[in-house]
């Protein structure tokens, strides 16, 4: 291995500062993304295994109302990725004209403004992103109470049924 220095071109006469700048909004909005990806693929996992849990309980004695908070506890997890991305989104579908942008793509836009050209970040664009973060974080937090609550009783009631835990 060896280390080196990365250099600006010699016709970029944007102060240093103002580049770190943008890269490090950059990097943090990639973060989020990151953070974003990972929960909606959690809240997508955990729906397919309450979805399949209530189908394969729902004509099983003593299992009807597992069967039933399944249902209720998927729809809930629902209404969760809604606020971040629109669910089953299919490419090459007019699902984002009929459904409006969700955070997930306002978040994933605003990556392409600071990007655009070699200057920092406009404040509006900072604010954006604390704007944009702080709301995403909120239902990354109501998730996770969730799991930590509702998913945590529900396995339990599962348990006393004889019926296997859902991870999430």
């Amino acid at each position: 291995s060896q280390s080196f220095n990365v250099l600006k071109p010699a016709d970029v006469d944007t102060p240093q500062g103002d580049l770190e700048a943008q890269y490090d909004l950059a990097m943090r909005i990639h973060d989020q993304l990151d953070l974003t990806v990972k929960t909606i693929n959690r809240m997508r996992d955990l729906r397919a295994q309450l979805d399949g849990l209530a189908k394969r309980t729902k004509e099983r004695d003593g299992a009807a109302e597992v069967s039933s908070e399944a249902t209720s506890l998927k729809e809930r997890v629902l209404e969760l990725e809604k606020q971040l991305e629109v669910p089953d989104l299919r490419s090459g579908w007019a699902d984002r004209i009929n459904n409006g942008i969700r955070l997930f793509e306002k978040l994933a836009s605003l990556m392409n403004d600071v990007e655009l050209g070699d200057y920092r970040p406009t404040d509006a664009a900072q604010e954006h992103f604390t704007d944009l973060k702080s709301r995403i974080d909120k239902v990354i937090a109501d998730f996770d109470a969730l799991v930590a609550g509702e998913l945590a009783a529900f396995n339990a009631k599962a348990a006393e049924a004889k019926l296997p835990a859902t991870i999430a």
